[in-house]
């Protein structure tokens, strides 16, 4: 199941009359890396040899401008995406990062002690390496178009167009994204669940509509077998969690302990238009398969 999820994560949507194809694609944790980078000055306190050693294998990825037994500190975040299924100079029609804050006892006392969840994405500007990179050799960036996420934003739903389209026109110019706090103080910033998440559902994932004139391999083959294999190993499974979005990438159905003999049922009271279904059992193996009304 896991290696169909993995093939099954290109979904393809025609329309007639155009030579451009339209495609969804999901770049999920397979295709990240990511690690967190911590900056503490103070060599007297327990915490500053977590700043001096790579953080790469964490659970969490930490964006914060916060103390640690009364010394002040700063943590940073680098995010990767491998986008190089898509095609050179595609146009990017919406491209979405969808993070989550961590479910750790660490992540629950800052968001109850926090002043403001606010940080930036930025472009890095230099090639980094996950398991050797720490504060000290951290890669340089530019704060030119980057992202703000505020407060009351949506973390799945963190829109990265314009950065995402610079880098399918230059991919060699990819180097992921940098998260920094933007206010000045403490108690300051946000807890997310990194790519080594125990969770697999809260790990960092890039959703990108893309058009392009060159074809994907097997995208049709791909889309029959995925919805061949979904109605024939999870017809009996109780278990799942159904996830249906609408082509602009917005969640329009969640649905937990979702068995599949109702999917005809919830399919039948969807509006008309494109669907990306998403099936995921209990062992965070995941199917994807169109679906057009």
């Amino acid at each position: 199941m896991k290696k169909l999820g993995l093939l099954l994560s290109i979904i393809i949507f025609s329309f007639v009359g155009y030579s451009q194809q339209t495609y969804i694609k999901n770049f999920d944790y397979h295709f990240c890396k990511d690690v967190d980078l911590f900056n503490m000055t103070n060599k007297g306190n327990s915490y500053y040899s977590s700043s001096i050693k790579n953080r790469g294998k964490l659970q969490i990825l930490e964006v914060l401008q916060w103390t640690w037994i009364g010394d002040p500190g700063t943590i940073v975040s680098l995010i990767y995406f491998d986008i190089s299924e898509i095609p050179e100079n595609s146009k990017i029609l919406k491209a979405t990062l969808e993070l989550h804050e961590s479910k750790t006892q660490w992540s629950e006392r800052v968001i109850q002690s926090r002043e403001s969840r606010e940080f930036r994405i930025c472009k890095v500007a230099e090639p980094w390496k996950a398991d050797k990179v720490i504060w000290k050799n951290k890669p340089s960036y530019t704060t030119n178009g980057a992202v703000i996420v505020g407060d009351n934003d949506n973390l799945q739903n963190i829109d990265v167009t314009q950065m995402v389209q610079e880098w399918v026109n230059k991919p060699n110019k990819n180097y992921g994204m940098y998260l920094e706090t933007t206010k000045s103080g403490y108690y300051i910033g946000v807890v997310l669940a990194s790519s080594e998440c125990e969770d697999t559902l809260l790990r960092p994932s890039l959703n990108v509509i893309f058009q392009t004139n060159k074809n994907i391999k097997a995208a049709k083959e791909i889309e029959s077998q995925t919805i061949q294999e979904t109605h024939q190993s999870n017809n009996c499974n109780n278990n799942q969690t159904l996830i249906i979005t609408n082509s602009n990438l917005d969640e329009v159905i969640k649905i937990t302990n979702f068995s599949t003999d109702k999917l005809a049922e919830i399919i039948s009271k969807l509006d008309d238009g494109t669907y990306l279904v998403q099936l995921i059992d209990e062992n965070q193996n995941i199917v994807r398969f169109k679906l057009e009304k």
